[in-house]
Parts: structure tokens; C-alpha cells; sequence
């Protein structure tokens, strides 16, 4: 004796079931992505950039350059790996990287303003807290004027270094 049973599927209940395994097999597909980027950062981190090798192999003697960039890449390497913790975009739509991001911009902050402090005693001619704010205005005003010198040379009226400029001061 052989029982033979078939299940009929609700049609409703079907495109219900089709809906959710989409979504689900979408946000795998990101979480695998941003899985592969943040496993990319970290491999990245060890390795010295591709252009001061290719500088080394020219006959124009790019020992200096691959030798810099050794010495550079030596004093950065423990901020690649802190900064490196820094979640991809893909998880948690975005909020677990901005909010991780906050900590470590946070923490950096904290740390610029300790050594400035430590150099301000080390200055026997100026208060701690001078020194502490003149580092803090050092730090937000020179990448403004380094954008807006980019910004001069790639611009034929240098629109956006003037506008650069006048907001950032």
C-alpha cells in the first residue's frame, strides 16, 4: 500500500514566502559584500602602496621613494589598523559604520588635544591651552587650504578655491 499525499500551496501565501526569501537573499548578498570589503581592508593594511614599488623599478633611482614610503608606512600601519575596526557601509544600513566612526573621530580628537597639551608644557614662552587651540585651528584650517589649492591648480577661474575659502573662514 502505497500513501501518496499532495500539499496544495495558497497562492497568497506563496508570493508572501517569494517576497521574504528576496529580501532575505538581498540582504545576504550585502552582508557578503560588505563581509569581503571589511576582510579587504585588513589584508590591505599590510601592504605599501603599488606606485612607490613601480617608482623603485625605474633607473631614475627610486630607492628614496620606496624607502619613504617604508618609513610611512611603518608610522601609519597602527592607525590603518585602528581605523581599519571601522565597519563597511553595508552593515546595518550604514549606522554601525557611522556610529563606530564617531568613537574613533572622538578618540583622535582626544588624543591630538592630550599631545598638544604635552607640547604646550613642554614651550616655556605659552600657556598649554594656547598651544592646545592653535594645533586644534592648525588641524581644521590646513586641509581646507590644501582642497583649495587643489582646487586653484585644477580649475581654470578657481571658483571653487575662492568659494573654498570664504566658508571655510
Amino acid at each position: 500500500c502505497i500513501l501518496t499525499v499532495y500539499i496544495d500551496a495558497d497562492s497568497a501565501s506563496m508570493e508572501r514566502v517569494d517576497k521574504i526569501m528576496s529580501k532575505l537573499k538581498t540582504k545576504w548578498d550585502k552582508a557578503k559584500i560588505g563581509h569581503s570589503s571589511w576582510k579587504e581592508q585588513f589584508i590591505g593594511i599590510w601592504f605599501i602602496d603599488d606606485d612607490a614599488e613601480d617608482d623603485e623599478s625605474d633607473d631614475s633611482g627610486g630607492r628614496g621613494n620606496l624607502a619613504l614610503a617604508y618609513v610611512l608606512h611603518c608610522l601609519a600601519l597602527p592607525w590603518k589598523l585602528l581605523f581599519a575596526l571601522v565597519p563597511p557601509v553595508e552593515y546595518c544600513g550604514g549606522w554601525l559604520c557611522f556610529l563606530v566612526s564617531l568613537v574613533m573621530i572622538g578618540g583622535v580628537t582626544t588624543i591630538i588635544g592630550d599631545l598638544a597639551n604635552l607640547f604646550g608644557c613642554v614651550l616655556p614662552f605659552m600657556e598649554n591651552e594656547i598651544t592646545a587651540i592653535t594645533f586644534v585651528a592648525l588641524g581644521t584650517s590646513l586641509p581646507d587650504t590644501f582642497a583649495s589649492k587643489t582646487a586653484a591648480e585644477q580649475d581654470p577661474f578657481a571658483d571653487a578655491s575662492v568659494g573654498n575659502v570664504t566658508g571655510s573662514n
